[in-house]
Protein backbone atom coordinates (compact mmCIF):
# COMPACT_ATOMS: atom_id res chain seq x y z
CA UNK A 1 0.00 0.00 0.00
CA UNK A 2 1.60 3.31 -1.01
CA UNK A 3 0.23 6.33 1.15
CA UNK A 4 0.91 9.93 -0.89
CA UNK A 5 0.87 11.91 2.60
CA UNK A 6 4.10 14.05 3.18
CA UNK A 7 5.74 12.75 7.00
CA UNK A 8 6.51 15.46 8.93
CA UNK A 9 7.41 14.25 11.84
CA UNK A 10 8.06 11.63 14.00
CA UNK A 11 4.98 9.11 14.19
CA UNK A 12 4.30 7.34 17.51
CA UNK A 13 1.32 4.90 17.69
CA UNK A 14 0.85 3.71 20.81
CA UNK A 15 -1.33 0.94 22.44
CA UNK A 16 -2.37 0.82 26.28
CA UNK A 17 -4.07 -2.37 27.80
CA UNK A 18 -5.42 -1.19 31.29
CA UNK A 19 -5.42 -4.84 32.66
CA UNK A 20 -6.82 -5.98 36.53
CA UNK A 21 -3.79 -7.48 37.09
CA UNK A 22 -1.16 -6.33 34.58
CA UNK A 23 -1.11 -3.46 32.06
CA UNK A 24 1.29 -2.77 28.82
CA UNK A 25 2.01 -0.05 26.66
CA UNK A 26 3.25 -1.26 23.17
CA UNK A 27 4.34 1.32 20.39
CA UNK A 28 4.73 1.52 16.49
CA UNK A 29 6.91 3.83 15.62
CA UNK A 30 7.23 5.22 11.91
CA UNK A 31 10.43 7.81 11.39
CA UNK A 32 10.26 10.49 9.38
CA UNK A 33 9.98 9.73 5.45
CA UNK A 34 9.57 9.91 1.75
CA UNK A 35 6.36 11.69 0.12
CA UNK A 36 5.19 8.16 -0.76
CA UNK A 37 6.38 5.43 1.88
CA UNK A 38 4.71 2.15 1.58
CA UNK A 39 3.85 -0.26 4.91
CA UNK A 40 2.97 -3.86 4.74
CA UNK A 41 0.09 -3.60 6.65
CA UNK A 42 -1.15 -5.95 8.47
CA UNK A 43 1.51 -8.53 9.16
CA UNK A 44 4.74 -6.92 9.82
CA UNK A 45 3.97 -5.20 13.09
CA UNK A 46 4.92 -8.26 15.29
CA UNK A 47 7.56 -9.98 13.78
CA UNK A 48 10.25 -8.85 16.03
CA UNK A 49 10.94 -6.98 18.41
CA UNK A 50 12.64 -4.04 16.71
CA UNK A 51 9.26 -3.21 14.95
CA UNK A 52 7.06 -3.29 18.49
CA UNK A 53 8.58 -2.20 22.31
CA UNK A 54 6.00 -3.68 24.92
CA UNK A 55 6.08 -2.41 28.29
CA UNK A 56 4.84 -4.66 31.05
CA UNK A 57 3.47 -3.30 34.36
CA UNK A 58 1.74 -4.76 37.65
CA UNK A 59 -1.50 -2.98 37.79
CA UNK A 60 -0.73 -2.00 41.87
CA UNK A 61 0.32 1.64 43.48
CA UNK A 62 2.05 1.70 46.71
CA UNK A 63 1.80 5.34 48.33
CA UNK A 64 5.38 6.56 49.07
CA UNK A 65 6.76 8.03 52.18
CA UNK A 66 6.07 11.64 51.03
CA UNK A 67 2.63 11.09 50.13
CA UNK A 68 2.84 10.34 46.00
CA UNK A 69 1.33 7.03 44.72
CA UNK A 70 3.78 5.40 42.64
CA UNK A 71 4.23 2.34 40.90
CA UNK A 72 4.50 -0.96 42.95
CA UNK A 73 5.91 -3.63 40.34
CA UNK A 74 6.02 -6.55 43.36
CA UNK A 75 2.60 -7.90 43.77
CA UNK A 76 4.16 -9.51 47.28
CA UNK A 77 5.33 -6.38 48.52
CA UNK A 78 2.48 -6.06 51.76
CA UNK A 79 2.62 -2.71 50.79
CA UNK A 80 0.90 -2.60 47.86
CA UNK A 81 -2.39 -1.54 47.29
CA UNK A 82 -3.92 -3.91 44.80
CA UNK A 83 -6.51 -1.63 42.77
CA UNK A 84 -8.21 -3.48 39.69
CA UNK A 85 -9.72 -1.11 37.10
CA UNK A 86 -13.62 -2.87 37.24
CA UNK A 87 -13.57 -0.08 40.02
CA UNK A 88 -14.42 1.99 37.04
CA UNK A 89 -17.32 -0.42 36.45
CA UNK A 90 -18.84 -1.51 40.00
CA UNK A 91 -18.21 1.84 41.65
CA UNK A 92 -18.87 5.64 40.79
CA UNK A 93 -16.99 8.79 43.11
CA UNK A 94 -16.80 7.26 45.92
CA UNK A 95 -13.63 8.31 47.94
CA UNK A 96 -10.95 5.51 48.07
CA UNK A 97 -11.52 5.16 51.79
CA UNK A 98 -15.39 4.07 51.43
CA UNK A 99 -14.54 1.08 48.66
CA UNK A 100 -16.28 -1.87 50.02
CA UNK A 101 -15.09 -4.50 47.61
CA UNK A 102 -13.55 -7.00 48.88
CA UNK A 103 -10.60 -6.78 46.45
CA UNK A 104 -9.37 -3.23 48.37
CA UNK A 105 -7.33 -3.65 51.43
CA UNK A 106 -8.41 -1.33 53.85
CA UNK A 107 -7.13 2.02 53.16
CA UNK A 108 -4.67 4.44 54.59
CA UNK A 109 -5.39 8.34 55.50
CA UNK A 110 -3.29 9.32 52.57
CA UNK A 111 -5.99 7.12 50.13
CA UNK A 112 -8.75 8.46 52.05
CA UNK A 113 -9.36 11.36 49.24
CA UNK A 114 -8.90 9.87 46.49
CA UNK A 115 -11.46 8.38 43.95
CA UNK A 116 -11.77 5.73 41.79
CA UNK A 117 -10.75 8.16 39.17
CA UNK A 118 -8.25 9.96 40.52
CA UNK A 119 -6.73 6.66 41.07
CA UNK A 120 -7.29 5.95 37.33
CA UNK A 121 -5.59 8.95 36.59
CA UNK A 122 -2.63 8.18 38.93
CA UNK A 123 -2.47 4.62 37.21
CA UNK A 124 -2.31 5.57 33.81
CA UNK A 125 0.00 8.48 34.41
CA UNK A 126 2.81 6.68 35.99
CA UNK A 127 1.74 3.74 33.21
CA UNK A 128 2.81 6.00 30.31
CA UNK A 129 5.06 8.26 31.91
CA UNK A 130 8.37 6.36 31.13
CA UNK A 131 7.57 4.91 27.56
CA UNK A 132 6.42 8.11 26.33
CA UNK A 133 9.98 10.58 27.56
CA UNK A 134 11.98 7.29 26.39
CA UNK A 135 10.72 7.19 23.05
CA UNK A 136 10.73 11.42 22.63
CA UNK A 137 14.11 11.32 23.77
CA UNK A 138 15.55 9.03 21.50
CA UNK A 139 13.69 10.80 18.72
CA UNK A 140 15.45 14.10 19.70
CA UNK A 141 19.04 13.06 20.19
CA UNK A 142 18.98 11.90 16.60
CA UNK A 143 17.19 15.25 15.23
CA UNK A 144 14.67 17.78 16.17
CA UNK A 145 11.98 16.35 14.07
CA UNK A 146 8.19 17.05 15.45
CA UNK A 147 6.82 14.10 17.52
CA UNK A 148 3.36 13.16 17.62
CA UNK A 149 1.48 10.16 19.83
CA UNK A 150 -1.44 8.62 18.74
CA UNK A 151 -2.25 6.24 21.47
CA UNK A 152 -5.37 4.14 21.79
CA UNK A 153 -6.44 3.55 24.97
CA UNK A 154 -8.97 -0.05 25.73
CA UNK A 155 -11.53 -1.07 27.93
CA UNK A 156 -14.05 -4.04 27.81
CA UNK A 157 -16.25 -5.10 25.24
CA UNK A 158 -18.96 -5.42 28.01
CA UNK A 159 -18.76 -2.36 29.40
CA UNK A 160 -21.37 0.15 28.97
CA UNK A 161 -21.72 3.58 27.98
CA UNK A 162 -20.98 5.12 31.25
CA UNK A 163 -18.64 3.27 32.24
CA UNK A 164 -16.68 3.54 28.34
CA UNK A 165 -17.39 7.90 30.02
CA UNK A 166 -15.60 7.61 33.18
CA UNK A 167 -12.84 5.88 31.59
CA UNK A 168 -12.46 8.39 29.19
CA UNK A 169 -12.79 11.52 31.53
CA UNK A 170 -9.92 9.96 33.66
CA UNK A 171 -8.19 9.89 30.45
CA UNK A 172 -8.87 13.21 29.85
CA UNK A 173 -7.77 14.15 33.32
CA UNK A 174 -3.97 12.56 32.83
CA UNK A 175 -2.31 15.70 30.67
CA UNK A 176 -0.20 13.61 28.99
CA UNK A 177 1.25 16.78 27.37
CA UNK A 178 3.16 17.24 30.34
CA UNK A 179 4.48 14.00 30.20
CA UNK A 180 5.54 15.23 26.53
CA UNK A 181 5.78 18.88 25.94
CA UNK A 182 6.40 19.81 22.73
CA UNK A 183 4.71 16.68 21.46
CA UNK A 184 1.45 16.46 19.81
CA UNK A 185 -1.00 13.97 21.48
CA UNK A 186 -4.36 12.32 19.63
CA UNK A 187 -6.31 9.49 21.65
CA UNK A 188 -9.07 6.93 20.53
CA UNK A 189 -10.14 4.19 22.09
CA UNK A 190 -11.41 -0.15 21.03
CA UNK A 191 -12.51 -3.03 23.18
CA UNK A 192 -9.95 -5.07 24.71
CA UNK A 193 -11.35 -7.83 22.35
CA UNK A 194 -11.08 -5.99 19.23
CA UNK A 195 -7.78 -5.54 19.89
CA UNK A 196 -6.91 -8.69 20.46
CA UNK A 197 -8.15 -9.94 16.90
CA UNK A 198 -5.87 -7.47 15.61
CA UNK A 199 -3.08 -8.00 17.16
CA UNK A 200 -3.41 -11.66 15.49
CA UNK A 201 -3.96 -10.52 11.91
CA UNK A 202 -0.09 -11.91 10.97
CA UNK A 203 -0.91 -15.21 11.83
CA UNK A 204 -0.06 -17.60 8.95
CA UNK A 205 -4.36 -18.28 9.84
CA UNK A 206 -5.39 -15.45 10.71
CA UNK A 207 -3.81 -13.32 7.84
CA UNK A 208 -6.34 -14.76 5.39
CA UNK A 209 -9.14 -13.68 6.45
CA UNK A 210 -11.87 -12.31 4.30
CA UNK A 211 -15.33 -10.69 4.48
CA UNK A 212 -17.71 -13.34 5.88
CA UNK A 213 -16.05 -14.76 7.97
CA UNK A 214 -16.96 -14.96 11.91
CA UNK A 215 -14.06 -14.47 14.47
CA UNK A 216 -14.87 -15.31 18.20
CA UNK A 217 -12.18 -14.33 20.93
CA UNK A 218 -12.32 -15.03 24.62
CA UNK A 219 -9.82 -12.99 26.27
CA UNK A 220 -8.41 -14.69 29.77
CA UNK A 221 -7.66 -12.04 32.10
CA UNK A 222 -6.27 -10.98 35.45
CA UNK A 223 -9.99 -10.97 36.70
CA UNK A 224 -12.58 -11.75 34.06
CA UNK A 225 -12.90 -14.20 31.43
CA UNK A 226 -14.55 -11.51 28.74
CA UNK A 227 -15.70 -13.02 25.46
CA UNK A 228 -16.65 -10.91 21.81
CA UNK A 229 -17.20 -11.99 18.29
CA UNK A 230 -16.73 -9.95 15.25
CA UNK A 231 -17.31 -10.50 11.76
CA UNK A 232 -14.62 -9.69 9.68
CA UNK A 233 -15.20 -6.94 6.99
CA UNK A 234 -13.67 -6.73 3.52
CA UNK A 235 -10.06 -5.18 3.60
CA UNK A 236 -9.91 -1.86 2.23
CA UNK A 237 -6.47 -0.88 0.75
CA UNK A 238 -4.88 -3.62 2.71
CA UNK A 239 -6.16 -2.21 6.07
CA UNK A 240 -8.45 -4.37 8.52
CA UNK A 241 -11.58 -3.98 9.54
CA UNK A 242 -14.61 -5.69 12.06
CA UNK A 243 -17.86 -5.23 13.08
CA UNK A 244 -18.84 -6.48 16.65
CA UNK A 245 -21.40 -9.40 15.99
CA UNK A 246 -23.48 -10.54 19.04
CA UNK A 247 -23.25 -9.63 22.79
CA UNK A 248 -20.26 -9.47 24.46
CA UNK A 249 -19.83 -10.94 28.07
CA UNK A 250 -17.97 -10.83 31.51
CA UNK A 251 -17.79 -13.43 33.73
CA UNK A 252 -15.01 -13.07 36.67
CA UNK A 253 -13.74 -16.41 36.54
CA UNK A 254 -9.67 -15.13 35.22
CA UNK A 255 -6.61 -15.71 36.68
CA UNK A 256 -6.93 -14.40 39.85
CA UNK A 257 -9.61 -17.05 40.92
CA UNK A 258 -7.28 -19.33 39.93
CA UNK A 259 -4.04 -18.01 41.70
CA UNK A 260 -6.57 -18.15 44.99
CA UNK A 261 -7.58 -21.85 44.19
CA UNK A 262 -4.00 -22.67 44.77
CA UNK A 263 -2.90 -19.86 47.15
CA UNK A 264 -5.72 -22.04 49.28
CA UNK A 265 -4.02 -25.09 48.50
CA UNK A 266 -0.83 -23.79 49.78
CA UNK A 267 -2.09 -22.03 52.91
CA UNK A 268 -3.87 -25.15 53.99
CA UNK A 269 0.00 -26.87 54.13
CA UNK A 270 1.57 -23.47 56.31
CA UNK A 271 -1.29 -24.16 58.63
CA UNK A 272 -0.52 -27.95 59.18
CA UNK A 273 2.97 -27.07 59.44
CA UNK A 274 2.69 -23.93 61.34
CA UNK A 275 -0.41 -23.85 62.83
CA UNK A 276 -1.13 -20.20 61.67
CA UNK A 277 -2.86 -19.99 58.53
CA UNK A 278 -1.92 -16.84 57.39
CA UNK A 279 1.85 -17.00 58.44
CA UNK A 280 3.29 -16.18 55.13
CA UNK A 281 1.99 -12.86 54.95
CA UNK A 282 5.10 -11.45 56.65
CA UNK A 283 7.20 -14.44 56.21
CA UNK A 284 10.79 -13.57 54.15
CA UNK A 285 9.61 -16.64 51.80
CA UNK A 286 6.67 -14.54 50.63
CA UNK A 287 8.23 -12.77 47.11
CA UNK A 288 9.75 -16.36 46.73
CA UNK A 289 6.62 -18.14 46.86
CA UNK A 290 4.47 -15.57 44.68
CA UNK A 291 7.30 -15.64 41.70
CA UNK A 292 6.05 -19.38 41.74
CA UNK A 293 2.40 -19.42 42.07
CA UNK A 294 2.62 -16.81 39.27
CA UNK A 295 4.70 -19.27 37.22
CA UNK A 296 2.15 -22.07 38.12
CA UNK A 297 -0.67 -20.23 37.07
CA UNK A 298 0.58 -19.32 33.64
CA UNK A 299 3.44 -22.00 32.71
CA UNK A 300 1.88 -25.29 34.23
CA UNK A 301 2.31 -27.76 31.80
CA UNK A 302 0.47 -31.00 33.52
CA UNK A 303 3.48 -33.39 33.04
CA UNK A 304 3.21 -36.52 35.07
CA UNK A 305 6.05 -35.34 37.19
CA UNK A 306 3.93 -31.92 37.63
CA UNK A 307 3.66 -32.04 41.61
CA UNK A 308 4.98 -28.88 43.19
CA UNK A 309 7.08 -28.47 46.16
CA UNK A 310 7.66 -25.24 48.26
CA UNK A 311 10.02 -24.56 50.64
CA UNK A 312 9.89 -22.78 54.09
CA UNK A 313 11.98 -21.82 57.22
CA UNK A 314 9.98 -22.83 60.06
CA UNK A 315 11.82 -23.44 64.21
CA UNK A 316 15.27 -23.25 62.23
CA UNK A 317 13.89 -26.07 59.68
CA UNK A 318 13.67 -26.47 56.50
CA UNK A 319 10.12 -27.49 55.64
CA UNK A 320 8.40 -28.71 52.11
CA UNK A 321 4.95 -28.30 51.14
CA UNK A 322 3.59 -30.35 48.89
CA UNK A 323 0.65 -29.87 46.10
CA UNK A 324 -0.31 -33.06 44.52
CA UNK A 325 -0.46 -32.90 40.75
CA UNK A 326 -3.85 -34.39 40.91
CA UNK A 327 -5.05 -31.58 42.36
CA UNK A 328 -3.54 -29.17 40.49
CA UNK A 329 -4.58 -30.77 37.28
CA UNK A 330 -8.64 -30.55 39.12
CA UNK A 331 -8.13 -26.96 38.90
CA UNK A 332 -6.70 -25.91 35.93
CA UNK A 333 -9.43 -28.77 34.31
CA UNK A 334 -12.23 -26.69 35.88
CA UNK A 335 -10.31 -23.65 34.49
CA UNK A 336 -10.36 -25.24 30.62
CA UNK A 337 -13.91 -25.78 31.45
CA UNK A 338 -14.57 -22.43 31.94
CA UNK A 339 -13.35 -20.88 29.16
CA UNK A 340 -14.85 -23.23 27.03
CA UNK A 341 -18.19 -22.66 28.57
CA UNK A 342 -18.11 -18.99 28.07
CA UNK A 343 -16.44 -19.47 24.27
CA UNK A 344 -19.24 -21.78 23.27
CA UNK A 345 -21.99 -19.08 24.97
CA UNK A 346 -20.36 -16.45 22.65
CA UNK A 347 -20.29 -18.73 19.62
CA UNK A 348 -24.37 -19.02 20.28
CA UNK A 349 -24.41 -15.85 20.39
CA UNK A 350 -22.64 -15.03 17.63
CA UNK A 351 -23.72 -16.81 14.81
CA UNK A 352 -27.31 -16.21 15.47
CA UNK A 353 -26.58 -12.40 15.54
CA UNK A 354 -24.58 -13.11 11.88
CA UNK A 355 -27.58 -14.81 10.69
CA UNK A 356 -30.20 -12.28 11.82
CA UNK A 357 -27.66 -9.79 10.53
CA UNK A 358 -26.54 -10.84 6.88
CA UNK A 359 -29.63 -13.33 6.22
CA UNK A 360 -26.71 -16.09 5.70
CA UNK A 361 -24.71 -18.04 7.62
CA UNK A 362 -20.39 -17.36 8.25
CA UNK A 363 -18.45 -18.95 5.55
CA UNK A 364 -15.89 -19.48 8.34
CA UNK A 365 -15.64 -19.41 11.98
CA UNK A 366 -12.69 -18.77 13.82
CA UNK A 367 -11.97 -18.97 17.91
CA UNK A 368 -8.83 -17.69 19.54
CA UNK A 369 -7.62 -17.29 23.30
CA UNK A 370 -5.54 -14.25 24.43
CA UNK A 371 -4.83 -13.08 27.77
CA UNK A 372 -2.15 -14.09 30.47
CA UNK A 373 -4.36 -17.59 30.63
CA UNK A 374 -3.55 -17.86 27.33
CA UNK A 375 0.23 -18.38 28.32
CA UNK A 376 -0.71 -21.76 29.91
CA UNK A 377 0.24 -24.83 27.26
CA UNK A 378 -2.44 -26.83 30.04
CA UNK A 379 -5.11 -24.12 29.51
CA UNK A 380 -4.37 -23.88 26.00
CA UNK A 381 -4.04 -27.19 24.52
CA UNK A 382 -7.34 -28.51 27.00
CA UNK A 383 -9.43 -25.75 25.36
CA UNK A 384 -8.30 -26.58 21.62
CA UNK A 385 -9.01 -30.46 22.34
CA UNK A 386 -12.20 -29.62 24.40
CA UNK A 387 -13.88 -27.18 21.10
CA UNK A 388 -12.40 -30.01 18.53
CA UNK A 389 -13.98 -32.42 20.70
CA UNK A 390 -17.64 -30.64 20.72
CA UNK A 391 -17.29 -29.34 17.19
CA UNK A 392 -15.21 -31.02 15.18
CA UNK A 393 -14.21 -29.18 12.17
CA UNK A 394 -16.69 -26.54 11.76
CA UNK A 395 -14.88 -24.25 13.90
CA UNK A 396 -11.01 -23.04 13.45
CA UNK A 397 -9.32 -22.78 17.15
CA UNK A 398 -5.88 -20.09 16.81
CA UNK A 399 -3.92 -20.42 19.68
CA UNK A 400 -1.00 -17.91 20.08
CA UNK A 401 2.20 -18.68 20.91
CA UNK A 402 4.25 -18.32 24.14
CA UNK A 403 3.35 -15.23 24.97
CA UNK A 404 2.05 -13.82 22.41
CA UNK A 405 -1.68 -13.62 23.83
CA UNK A 406 -0.80 -11.91 26.90
CA UNK A 407 0.32 -8.96 24.61
CA UNK A 408 -2.19 -9.25 22.26
CA UNK A 409 -4.56 -6.30 23.90
CA UNK A 410 -1.68 -3.85 23.84
CA UNK A 411 0.09 -4.68 20.09
CA UNK A 412 -3.55 -4.50 18.96
CA UNK A 413 -4.25 -1.26 20.18
CA UNK A 414 -0.92 0.06 18.42
CA UNK A 415 -1.87 -1.28 15.36
CA UNK A 416 -5.69 0.52 15.94
CA UNK A 417 -4.15 3.64 16.08
CA UNK A 418 -1.92 3.53 13.03
CA UNK A 419 -4.53 1.91 11.00
CA UNK A 420 -7.00 4.81 12.81
CA UNK A 421 -4.64 7.17 11.65
CA UNK A 422 -4.34 5.76 7.75
CA UNK A 423 -7.71 5.50 7.21
CA UNK A 424 -8.07 9.39 8.69
CA UNK A 425 -5.71 10.27 5.69
CA UNK A 426 -6.72 8.20 2.77
CA UNK A 427 -8.16 9.69 -0.02
CA UNK A 428 -10.29 6.93 -0.96
CA UNK A 429 -13.99 7.85 -1.54
CA UNK A 430 -16.30 4.89 -0.68
CA UNK A 431 -15.15 1.61 1.75
CA UNK A 432 -17.28 -1.72 2.18
CA UNK A 433 -19.05 -1.58 5.47
CA UNK A 434 -20.24 -4.94 5.32
CA UNK A 435 -21.00 -8.02 2.88
CA UNK A 436 -23.54 -10.92 2.29
CA UNK A 437 -23.83 -13.62 -0.50
CA UNK A 438 -24.18 -12.01 -3.63
CA UNK A 439 -24.62 -8.59 -2.31
CA UNK A 440 -22.61 -5.91 -1.59
CA UNK A 441 -23.04 -2.69 0.51
CA UNK A 442 -20.76 0.53 -0.30
CA UNK A 443 -20.47 3.98 1.95
CA UNK A 444 -19.63 7.12 0.96
CA UNK A 445 -16.64 8.58 2.79
CA UNK A 446 -15.98 12.09 0.86
CA UNK A 447 -17.50 14.09 -1.87
CA UNK A 448 -18.18 12.32 -5.15
CA UNK A 449 -20.13 12.54 -8.25
CA UNK A 450 -18.86 9.33 -9.56
CA UNK A 451 -22.17 6.71 -9.98
CA UNK A 452 -21.57 3.30 -9.82
CA UNK A 453 -23.98 0.92 -12.36
CA UNK A 454 -23.92 -2.56 -12.18
CA UNK A 455 -26.38 -4.59 -15.00
CA UNK A 456 -28.18 -1.65 -15.53
CA UNK A 457 -28.59 -0.62 -11.94
CA UNK A 458 -27.60 2.37 -10.80
CA UNK A 459 -25.74 2.95 -7.31
CA UNK A 460 -25.05 6.23 -6.08
CA UNK A 461 -22.59 6.92 -3.74
CA UNK A 462 -24.61 6.46 -0.26
CA UNK A 463 -25.77 3.74 1.91
CA UNK A 464 -27.21 1.50 -0.89
CA UNK A 465 -27.60 -1.98 -1.12
CA UNK A 466 -27.49 -4.38 -4.96
CA UNK A 467 -28.06 -7.60 -6.05
CA UNK A 468 -24.99 -8.63 -8.25
CA UNK A 469 -26.50 -11.26 -10.78
CA UNK A 470 -24.77 -14.71 -11.23
CA UNK A 471 -21.56 -13.93 -9.14
CA UNK A 472 -21.07 -16.42 -6.18
CA UNK A 473 -20.62 -15.77 -2.57
CA UNK A 474 -18.99 -12.46 -0.64
CA UNK A 475 -19.02 -10.46 -3.40
CA UNK A 476 -17.75 -6.77 -2.62
CA UNK A 477 -16.84 -3.69 -4.22
CA UNK A 478 -14.13 -0.62 -3.22
CA UNK A 479 -14.42 2.23 -5.15
CA UNK A 480 -11.46 4.76 -4.62
CA UNK A 481 -10.15 7.67 -6.07
CA UNK A 482 -8.18 6.49 -9.34
CA UNK A 483 -9.25 2.67 -8.38
CA UNK A 484 -12.17 0.21 -8.00
CA UNK A 485 -11.83 -3.64 -7.30
CA UNK A 486 -14.17 -6.42 -7.18
CA UNK A 487 -14.27 -8.84 -4.54
CA UNK A 488 -16.22 -12.44 -6.46
CA UNK A 489 -16.82 -15.70 -5.47
CA UNK A 490 -16.59 -17.97 -8.77
CA UNK A 491 -19.35 -20.88 -8.93
CA UNK A 492 -17.29 -23.35 -7.63
CA UNK A 493 -16.23 -21.03 -4.61
CA UNK A 494 -12.72 -20.03 -5.73
CA UNK A 495 -12.11 -16.17 -4.73
CA UNK A 496 -10.85 -13.84 -6.93
CA UNK A 497 -10.83 -10.45 -7.08
CA UNK A 498 -10.21 -7.82 -10.51
CA UNK A 499 -9.14 -4.37 -9.75
CA UNK A 500 -8.93 -1.39 -12.57
CA UNK A 501 -6.72 1.78 -12.10
CA UNK A 502 -6.63 4.69 -13.64
CA UNK A 503 -4.11 7.99 -13.37
CA UNK A 504 -4.39 10.08 -10.29
CA UNK A 505 -5.14 13.03 -13.09
CA UNK A 506 -7.90 11.42 -14.83
CA UNK A 507 -11.11 12.80 -14.78
CA UNK A 508 -14.00 10.46 -13.89
CA UNK A 509 -16.68 12.96 -12.21
CA UNK A 510 -20.14 13.14 -13.41
CA UNK A 511 -18.95 10.03 -15.41
CA UNK A 512 -20.80 6.85 -15.08
CA UNK A 513 -19.18 3.78 -14.36
CA UNK A 514 -20.26 0.51 -14.98
CA UNK A 515 -19.18 -3.37 -14.47
CA UNK A 516 -20.65 -6.34 -16.93
CA UNK A 517 -20.48 -9.50 -15.90
CA UNK A 518 -20.08 -11.90 -18.78
CA UNK A 519 -20.21 -15.83 -16.82
CA UNK A 520 -19.33 -18.54 -19.15
CA UNK A 521 -21.17 -21.09 -17.40
CA UNK A 522 -19.54 -23.85 -19.56
CA UNK A 523 -16.40 -23.50 -18.73
CA UNK A 524 -16.53 -22.03 -15.19
CA UNK A 525 -15.18 -17.99 -16.17
CA UNK A 526 -16.28 -15.34 -15.36
CA UNK A 527 -15.21 -12.15 -17.09
CA UNK A 528 -15.68 -8.27 -15.70
CA UNK A 529 -14.87 -5.64 -17.72
CA UNK A 530 -15.24 -2.07 -17.02
CA UNK A 531 -17.57 0.48 -19.10
CA UNK A 532 -17.16 4.31 -18.58
CA UNK A 533 -20.19 6.38 -20.20
CA UNK A 534 -21.20 2.89 -21.59
CA UNK A 535 -18.19 2.51 -23.46
CA UNK A 536 -14.92 0.04 -22.66
CA UNK A 537 -11.84 0.69 -21.27
CA UNK A 538 -9.41 -2.26 -21.37
CA UNK A 539 -6.97 0.10 -20.61
CA UNK A 540 -7.96 0.46 -17.32
CA UNK A 541 -7.75 -3.19 -16.31
CA UNK A 542 -4.85 -3.55 -13.84
CA UNK A 543 -4.65 -7.30 -12.46
CA UNK A 544 -6.81 -10.17 -11.92
CA UNK A 545 -6.09 -12.62 -9.25
CA UNK A 546 -6.69 -15.08 -6.54
CA UNK A 547 -7.38 -13.91 -2.80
Amino acid sequence: MVLGATMEMTQFFVGVDFGSSYSMVSTITLQNGPASFSLPLPFNFLDGSEDIYVNQVATALVMDSDGTAILQSDHSDPASRNWFKLALLHQDEQPRGELTSSIFEESSRAWAHMTVKDMTCIFLRALLRQPLKSLRRLVLLVDQAQIRFNISFTFPASWGHDDCKRMKEAVEAINIQALVPGSQISTSYLAEQEAAFLSLLGHPTVGKFQGGELIVVCDGGGWTLDTASYAMCPFVDGLPSVRECGKARSVAQGAFYLHAAIDRLLRDGIEAITGNRNWLDNAPERPYIAARLQEIVFRYTGNANANVRFRIQFDSRTRYILISRDRLEDLFKMQQEQITTCINAALQTATSAYERQYRVRAMSIYITLTGGLSCNPYIRAGVAARMKEQHGGSVNVILPVDDEGWFAVANGAAIHSLVDHIRNHNKANILVERTSPAHFFVKCRGASNITLAIEGQSIQTHHTTCQIPDVGLATEVILGRSSLVVHYATGNMERKYVAFAWASDTVLQNQKLSLKFCPDREFGYLTIELLVDGEARPDLVLTENHF
